[in-house]
C-alpha cells in the first residue's frame, strides 16, 4: 500500500468535521436570526399600531367636537389629516346602522378596494352613534422584516466565514499539526528504516495516540534488536551446520555428487568423486553426466532418475560408469531428492565395487560393513539437512510472530484511542436528537446521518480488529 500524501489526512478529517458543523451552524443561525427578525417585525407592528391608534383617537375626539358644533367641513378636514401618516390608507365615519359612510378620506373615494387591509375602529363622540374606521397598510412592517432578513443573511454569512476560519485554524493547530507530525514520523521511519519519535504535549486523546506511537516505536526497537540477536544466533548455528555438512561432504570416502534433477548439471562433487573418476573440479561443476559420458549405459541413468522420482530415494542401484581415463568401474549408486531452500537437488553417493567383483570373497566379507557405513553417513547427512530446515522454519516463524504481535498491539491501541472520541460524539448526537425531537427544526435527518456515520466508523474499527 502506498504511503498517504502529506497533509491529506488532516484535510479529510476537517472535511468530515465541516460536514457535521456547517449544517448545525446554519440551522441554528437560521432559527436564531429568523426569531430576531420576527421579533423586530412584531415590535415595528406594535409601534405602527400604537401610533395609528393615538392619531385615530385624537382625530376621533376632535371630529366628535366638530359634530356637536355642526361643522361638517372641519370634520372632513380633520378626517383627511389622518392620511398624512404614510401607513394609513383610508378613513371613514360610519353610523352604527348599515347605511353608507358619512365622511370619507380620501374625500369621495373612502376605503373602496381596501377591505382586506388592516383596520382600526373607534367610536366618535360621547354618544357613540358613529364610528371612525381607519384602514392601514403593513408596508413598514414588511420593510422592517425584509431589512432585518437581509441583515440576518449577511450576519449569518459573516459568522459562517469567521467560524470556518476559526475552526480551520483551530483544527489545523490542534489536530492537523499533530497528525502531520505523526505521518511525517511514520514516513521518515519507513525511509530510514529506524524508529522516529514524535514530540508529545497535552493530555488529550490525540496526545495519547502520539504517546502510544512513541511507546510502540520503543517496543518495536527492542523487539527488532531481540529478533536480530536471535536471527544472528540462528544464522551462526546454520552457518556452523553448513560448515559441518560441507566438511562431511568433502571428507566422505565415498564419491558424492549433488545435481540438478531437471537438467542433470553437477552443482558439486567431493574429493572422493574426483579421485575415483579422475577429473578436476573445474571440469565437472556446471557440466552434465552426458557431457562427461559418465554412464556407460545412458538408459541406466534415465531409469535411476525415474526410480528416484517415484520413490523419493533409491539405494544400491548397480551400474557401470566410465572414468576419464576410460576405465569402466562397477558401482552401486544411492540417490535421494533433498529440498534446499526453495530448490530441489539430487544427492548421489557411489560405491566402487570393481575390486570387489574381482575378488568376490573379499567383497562378500566387507560388503555389509560398507553399506552400513554408507547408510550411517547418509543418515547423518539427512539429519543435518533436516536440522537446517527446522532452523530456517523456526527463524521464519519467529519473525512472523514478532511482526503480528507488533501489528496487533498497534491496531488495539489506535482502535481504543479512536473509540473514545467516537463515544463522546455519539452521546452528544443522542442528546441533540432528544433535545430537538419535538422542536421541528428540520435537522433530524442530519443528526441521524451523523449518528449512522459514527456507527459506521465504529464498525470499521471492529472490522480492523
Amino acid at each position: 500500500m502506498s504511503p498517504p500524501t502529506r497533509g491529506t489526512g488532516a484535510c479529510r478529517l476537517f472535511a468530515k468535521f465541516l460536514a457535521i458543523f456547517v449544517p448545525i451552524f446554519l440551522t441554528a443561525s437560521l432559527v436564531g436570526l429568523s426569531s430576531i427578525a420576527d421579533y423586530m417585525a412584531r415590535s415595528k407592528q406594535n409601534q405602527v399600531s400604537a401610533r395609528i391608534g393615538a392619531q385615530t383617537a385624537h382625530i376621533a375626539a376632535a371630529i366628535g367636537r366638530s359634530f356637536k358644533s355642526g361643522d361638517s367641513t372641519a370634520s372632513q378636514d380633520l378626517l383627511s389629516t389622518l392620511l398624512h401618516d404614510p401607513a394609513i390608507l383610508c378613513a371613514e365615519i360610519e353610523p352604527r346602522s348599515d347605511s353608507a359612510a358619512v365622511l370619507k378620506a380620501p374625500q369621495g373615494l373612502g376605503c373602496v378596494g381596501q377591505e382586506t387591509a388592516e383596520q382600526f375602529t373607534l367610536p366618535v363622540g360621547q354618544d357613540g352613534d358613529v364610528t371612525l374606521r381607519v384602514h392601514f397598510g403593513t408596508g413598514e412592517v414588511e420593510a422592517t422584516r425584509q431589512s432585518y432578513g437581509e441583515f440576518s443573511m449577511l450576519a449569518m454569512a459573516f459568522g459562517l466565514i469567521v467560524a470556518f476560519a476559526a475552526s480551520f485554524l483551530g483544527f489545523r493547530q490542534i489536530i492537523g499539526k499533530p497528525l502531520k507530525t505523526l505521518l511525517m514520523a511514520i514516513m521518515r521511519s519507513d525511509e530510514i528504516g529506524e524508529p522516529v519519535r514524535v514530540p508529545v504535549s497535552g493530555k488529550d486523546e490525540l496526545s495519547s495516540v502520539l504517546h502510544a506511537y512513541n511507546q510502540m516505536q520503543q517496543n518495536l526497537t527492542k523487539e527488532v534488536e531481540r529478533v536480530r540477536e536471535k536471527s544472528a544466533e540462528l544464522s551462526t548455528e546454520r552457518h556452523r551446520n553448513e560448515e559441518l555438512l560441507s566438511k562431511v561432504f568433502q571428507v566422505s570416502p565415498y564419491p558424492f555428487a549433488v545435481l540438478c534433477p531437471d537438467d542433470g548439471i553437477y552443482d558439486n562433487v567431493n574429493e572422493a568423486w574426483l579421485s575415483t573418476m579422475g577429473y578436476g573440479r573445474e571440469e565437472v561443476v556446471g557440466k552434465t553426466a552426458h557431457d562427461l559420458r559418465v554412464w556407460v549405459n545412458p538408459d541406466d541413468r534415465a531409469r535411476f532418475v525415474e526410480l528416484c522420482k517415484k520413490k523419493g530415494s533409491i539405494r544400491a542401484f548397480e551400474t557401470k560408469v566410465l572414468a576419464k581415463d576410460g576405465t569402466v568401474l562397477d558401482v552401486l549408486i544411492s540417490g535421494e531428492f533433498v529440498q534446499i531452500g526453495k530448490e530441489t537437488r539430487l544427492f548421489m553417493v557411489a560405491d566402487d565395487i570393481t575390486e570387489l567383483k574381482k575378488a568376490d570373497t573379499e567383497r562378500q566379507r566387507h560388503h555389509k560393513e560398507i553399506l552400513n557405513a554408507k547408510l550411517k553417513l547418509e543418515n547423518t547427512n539427512g539429519q543435518l539437512v533436516q536440522r537446517t530446515h527446522e532452523l530456517e522454519a523456526a527463524q521464519e516463524t519467529l519473525v512472523q510472530q514478532e511482526r503480528l504481535a507488533t501489528l496487533g498491539e498497534l491496531t488495539a491501541t489506535v482502535s481504543h484511542e479512536l473509540r473514545n472520541p467516537l463515544a463522546a460524539i455519539r452521546s452528544s448526537l443522542h442528546l441533540a436528537i432528544q433535545k430537538t425531537k419535538d422542536l421541528e427544526l428540520g435537522i433530524d435527518r442530519s443528526l441521524e446521518r451523523a449518528e449512522r456515520n459514527v456507527v459506521r466508523c465504529d464498525g470499521i474499527i471492529t472490522d480492523l480488529l
